[in-house]
């Protein structure tokens, strides 16, 4: 409690000394920083906290810094190596290898409190950047730099128990980081860990229900403000939509619309650490709302309404700008500095998924398939072994055959596949009279399964693949939970997949089977390569994935890292992945029970929202759909069925969600 105490005291006062200029502040500040850095140094005790109610002690002190820097150099001399030989400590002792922090460590020994990470690393994290400003330490913002690349490994991490105020703390401390260093993954976790956030939400508006509720309301607002620069459009209703984005330039972009009639001012921001605060530079500081493109009341800027002509205006006629919006329309407004360029564009050149689906058109995401699918393929290196002339047609032998209630079973190897291999699948074939023209399933396990689990009733594959042989699907269970790539093969995924397409060729010339009417289902890693085969794929009519859907940034950790070939995150995410199965049928399962950690229902919502932009362009919205089941890591067994059902049969029904 006194290191927080003391630490918010810091931060007050040498706020309060730059709005008034009060010397009595400043030297309250030396008073603390004094007894902190030249008397009982924090080095000295046997614990510095990392996080919130501590923390902010290091965050104080480099405010003081700043005071010392532009007021004291005497101060500033005698400040500078323990303030130093405090942060190469924590960068020492005290962060992990990806730059991420305990809650505590102790100087002395090294130890760290390895419970969970901080949800206060940004709060520390600020305090690098503001003496890495003062000082030209380049270290200390390579530090910052290094953990904003990491920190999208972190997506559900157990941020506070996974409560809503360690969550809100976490983003908020990135958003303020961001604003100085754009990391485009960074900006892309933080979007995705407010689901988070807005999952907890009751209909009266709290989260939690205590006064952290204010500390999600803040980072919420705070991460809009980025989404908008900075500009608010008054006054607000709940149809109104606004967003903007600066350029490479510095120009900014902005997008307003409305369902119903709107008259107002777009109020944009100042720079308020200069107006407001009267402080030397924006130095990074807790519980801060980042200023992101600000207008200077001596400034011109160039203005482009809807796409006209450019009109000349000054910093206070733009700061509060009348606009109007028709009932369904838009307003499109471009922003230029005349005399100075925004502060940064924040924009990150590092390459991350940069095949993101970003189409506006039927015809541009028909042809961010083709190349997407094409980039993937290559990825992948499955090309060549699909095209080796060796391997034009699939040789098979049935090594046995069993009875089971309402179908047959039989046990057939797959022979001389590329690179001379062979797989062997199970596949089950309807008891019919008319055993011609029926509809196949590809039935996929997750780790740690064999094919013969997808047909046990016991096991969380609820026996799906016997279900479906028994209603009349000729149905094929492969394995592809190996982890050993074959010589000749590129990636080991591409291995995989390979295995499924060949597993496609073989149902679809089956006598039984009609080609044409052919789908795929799968169960954790069943449903990441049914994702896989359906977007390469395109014969595949229906494809069912379970227990699957959600953000690489959350496979990052606690999963098998066998789905991260190398250049993969660099060109999509798996909603891109997802989106290329559009027009075709899809069902994206998820169960309630699903931990935050592993395929949380919370991520699968976002994802989906991203692939049914592709299906809405295609005019095939209600093909895709979301079925979150009161279950846990498991098929939804009555779901699958009337999916299958409705997507391969002449007679079946739809069942969108």
């Amino acid at each position: 409690p006194v290191l927080e105490v003391n630490g918010d005291l810091l931060q007050v006062m040498s706020r309060l000394f730059w709005i008034t200029g009060d010397i009595k502040y400043r030297d309250w500040c030396f008073r603390i920083a004094d007894h902190y850095l030249l008397h009982e140094t924090l080095l000295d005790t046997e614990k510095i906290p990392l996080r919130d109610h501590g923390c902010e002690i290091v965050g104080g002190l480099s405010e003081t810094y700043v005071i010392a820097a532009k007021t004291a150099p005497e101060k500033r001399d005698a400040y500078r190596a323990p303030l130093h030989a405090l942060l190469d400590a924590i960068l020492e002792k005290g962060t992990f290898e990806d730059g991420m922090m305990p809650n505590s460590f102790n100087p002395l020994t090294g130890e760290k409190d390895a419970k969970s990470i901080s949800d206060g690393w940004g709060y520390v994290y600020n305090a690098f950047l503001t003496v890495a400003e003062v000082d030209g330490h380049a270290p200390y913002k390579a530090a910052v730099e290094k953990a904003l690349r990491n920190i999208h490994r972190h997506l559900g991490a157990n941020w506070e128990g996974y409560r809503g105020d360690g969550y809100a703390d976490s983003v908020e401390g990135a958003v303020n980081l961001l604003n100085r260093i754009p990391v485009k993954s960074a900006f892309e976790w933080a979007a995705q860990s407010l689901e988070f956030i807005y999952a907890i939400q009751r209909p009266d508006g709290t989260a939690e229900g205590w006064y952290g509720d204010g500390n999600s309301a803040r980072t919420m607002m705070m991460f809009a403000l980025h989404r908008t620069q900075g500009v608010t459009a008054l006054p607000w209703r709940a149809d109104v939509r606004l967003g903007a984005a600066l350029d490479d330039a510095g120009t900014l972009h902005l997008v307003l619309s409305s369902d119903w009639a709107w008259n107002g001012l777009l109020k944009f921001d100042v720079p308020r650490h200069r107006e407001w605060f009267n402080l030397p530079f924006d130095y990074p500081r807790i519980n801060q709302f980042p200023e992101w493109f600000t207008v200077d009341r001596d400034a011109e800027y160039m203005v482009s309404l809807n796409g006209g002509a450019e009109t000349r205006m000054r910093g206070p006629e733009l700061a509060q700008l009348p606009a109007t919006v028709e009932a369904g329309g838009q307003l499109r407004l471009t922003v230029r500095a005349l005399d100075r360029q925004s502060l940064q564009s924040h924009a990150d050149d590092t390459p991350w998924r940069l095949a993101e689906f970003a189409a506006n058109t039927r015809e541009e995401a028909e042809a961010w398939q083709e190349i997407t699918r094409k980039k993937c393929m290559d990825l992948l290196g499955i090309a060549a072994p699909l095209s080796s002339p060796a391997d034009s047609s699939v040789k098979s032998e049935v090594l046995e055959e069993t009875a089971h209630d309402g179908y047959r079973l039989r046990k057939v190897t797959l022979q001389q596949l590329f690179g001379n291999r062979t797989i062997t699948v199970l596949v089950g074939l309807p008891e019919l009279e008319c055993n011609r023209g029926l509809p196949a399933v590809l039935c996929v396990p997750g780790h740690g399964s064999t094919p013969a689990d997808v047909f046990d009733g016991n096991s969380i594959y609820k026996g799906f693949a016997g279900v479906l042989a028994k209603s009349g699907f000729v149905v094929l269970a492969a394995d592809t939970a190996y982890h050993d790539k074959a010589p000749g093969f590129k990636t080991l995924m591409g291995q995989r997949v390979y295995d499924l397409v060949r597993c496609v060729d073989y149902l679809s010339a089956l006598p039984e089977v009609d080609p044409l009417r052919v789908g795929c289902a799968g169960l954790s890693l069943g449903g990441e390569m049914t994702m896989w085969l359906a977007a390469l794929d395109t014969r595949l009519a229906a494809t069912c994935s379970a227990g699957f859907l959600t953000f690489m940034n959350q496979m990052e950790t606690s999963h098998c890292m066998c789905w991260k070939e190398k250049g993969l995150r660099e060109l999509v995410d798996f909603p891109d992945i997802y989106a290329l199965i559009a027009p075709r049928r899809l069902q994206c399962q998820i169960g309630e029970k699903e931990p935050v950690n592993q395929f949380t229902p919370v991520l699968a919502r976002r994802a989906f929202r991203e692939i049914q932009k592709c299906y809405t362009l295609l005019g095939a919205s209600e093909r895709a759909e979301l079925a979150v089941h009161p279950g846990a890591h498991e098929i939804a067994l009555e779901r699958l069925s009337a999916f299958m059902a409705g997507a391969l049969t002449p007679n079946g029904g739809n069942t969108v969600e």
